[in-house]
């Protein structure tokens, strides 16, 4: 999953589409705008939380229930034998690490 924000952040970067931070760390992008075909994709379909049905009250409560089951999943896998980066990567998500923790642990392509 890390490693599919390196490459997204790295591919919007050169076509200079805007993108930010989703509010729950472990989502990592958002993109702010595209465009399709020459169509622009409205934002909430980018941003969940721009849709009226789910609205910031909704994506904070699923953020929250997202969150908790990853650190109960990842923390299965923290074993003598992991990979360094695998182990720090889970510590992050243990220690609530934000977006940009976890593309600095992330060696650069």
């Amino acid at each position: 999953m890390l490693s599919r924000i390196i490459i997204l952040k790295s591919r919007l970067s050169n076509h200079n589409t805007l993108y930010q931070q989703f509010c729950c760390p472990i989502l990592g992008y958002a993109l702010e705008s595209i465009k399709i075909d020459g169509m622009q994709v409205s934002k909430r379909f980018l941003q969940v939380n721009h849709q009226p049905e789910v609205g910031d009250e909704g994506y904070d409560a699923g953020a929250r229930i997202l969150t908790d089951f990853f650190k109960e999943e990842v923390s299965k896998y923290l074993t003598p034998e992991l990979d360094p980066l695998g182990r720090k990567i889970i510590e992050a998500c243990l220690a609530d690490a934000s977006v940009q923790d976890y593309y600095d642990l992330i060696p650069k392509l």
